[in-house]
């Protein structure tokens, strides 16, 4: 079993206050990452985790699906440093070196195969399990929703790096509702997203959906399956024992510069 090297952090947003300011506010009327991940050894990375606990977004639907599929890797973790500056130096200074055609956080090394974008690791981890849908029906539902929880993610992600966080979260929880009727419409009667076999967007389901559990409490009281997905997934064998494994991030789920989720509890 080939052994990957992955790479998890998140580092500041790229892009001015004004030009983000603009980008949120038009995501946040959707309701829809910062960039963030790598695999290095798994007894530094614990030992990192244990200093810094890093935030999970991205990574942490990757962890998931390694974890699922029982495939060895090791998890690296970059840290910023602390307020103002957040320094990034750790990546910066070594994101040329890794033979990256893209460098950028996540990244993903197995053997000479080196790869970056949160999608394409889980894509490429899925493939080898035949975890990207069966079926052209099951292929179409797989890529339809990859995108579209992209989206999903792209809006809370900016809410929560937002400065006027607490003006813009009522609205943002207003319109959450007409987000979450969507997936529940989507995943209707269905065990999985795509039917009845798990696919890799199931991950990011989850992920997205128990960060949103953690934001607000009470958000799927009205969706009864969106309830019973969740249940489903973290009662996976793997994926159990893997949450109640010391090698497992819970919080916080954003980087030190945020406004909601940068708690380690």
């Amino acid at each position: 079993m080939a052994l990957f090297m992955f790479s998890v952090t998140l580092m500041a947003m790229q892009f001015s206050l004004q030009e983000g300011a603009a980008r949120i506010n038009k995501l946040i009327e959707r309701v829809g990452s910062v960039k963030g991940c790598t695999l290095d050894p798994l007894e530094v990375a614990e030992e990192e985790r244990k200093k810094t606990k890093l935030s999970s977004i991205l990574a942490q639907p990757i962890r998931l699906l390694l974890e699922y599929t029982e495939t060895k890797y090791e998890d690296k973790l970059y840290s910023c440093g602390e307020a103002p500056n957040y320094d990034k130096s750790c990546w910066l200074n070594a994101k040329d070196k890794l033979g990256l055609d893209f460098p950028n956080l996540p990244y993903l090394i197995d053997g000479d195969v080196k790869i970056t974008q949160s999608n394409a690791i889980l894509r490429y981890i899925a493939r080898k399990h035949n975890m990207c849908g069966e079926s052209e029906e099951e292929s179409i539902r797989v890529d339809q929703l990859e995108n579209q929880l992209m989206d999903f993610r792209n809006g809370f992600v900016m809410l929560c790096y937002y400065p006027d966080y607490e003006k813009k979260r009522p609205g943002y929880l207003e319109n959450l509702p007409i987000a979450l009727k969507l997936f529940s419409s989507y995943l209707g009667e269905r065990k999985w997203l795509a039917g009845e076999k798990i696919t890799f967007v199931d991950f990011i389901m989850y992920e997205l959906l128990d960060q949103h559990v953690m934001f607000e409490p009470t958000c799927l009281k009205d969706f009864k399956n969106l309830k019973e997905f969740l249940n489903r997934f973290e009662a996976l064998d793997k994926i159990a024992a893997y949450m109640k494994s010391k090698h497992f991030i819970k919080h916080p789920v954003n980087n030190k510069m945020a406004f909601w989720g940068n708690q380690k509890s």
